[in-house]
């Protein structure tokens, strides 16, 4: 991921949201704790997909309703706050992808060189 531009603080918040999301699969996912992970990386951006076969939709707290002594009930929080964008993808027979995507330093260089190329209107 260093070689497609992903600055290494950009790193830390990737593994937190893998380690989150992977959490969340073995917590409310299927029965057996079982789970699948993607990860997608290229000169624009790092994705990362976590399949499980859990039933139900996963939704994020707001911060109001996460007692600072309560350890659990953040993650999607902290996915979506430290990612660029997340969703979630329900799946016809059974199942969903919960997803998260960092857009790397290489593309976010080539928006602003592009936009600086651009005269203004």
């Amino acid at each position: 991921m260093r070689q497609l531009g992903t600055a290494h603080d950009r790193l830390d918040e990737i593994l937190v949201c893998a380690s989150e999301l992977a959490t969340n699969a073995v917590q409310h996912g299927s029965r057996d704790h079982s789970f699948r992970v993607r990860l997608i990386a290229d000169t624009a951006s790092v994705r990362i997909e976590v399949y499980d076969f859990g039933a139900g939709r996963p939704r994020v707290c707001r911060i109001c309703e996460v007692r600072h002594t309560v350890e659990h009930g953040r993650g999607l929080l902290l996915v979506k706050e430290l990612s660029d964008e997340w969703g979630v993808d329900p799946h016809p027979r059974i199942g969903k992808t919960v997803w998260c995507e960092f857009k790397t330093d290489a593309y976010a260089s080539g928006v602003k060189a592009a936009a600086a190329a651009s005269p203004p209107p």
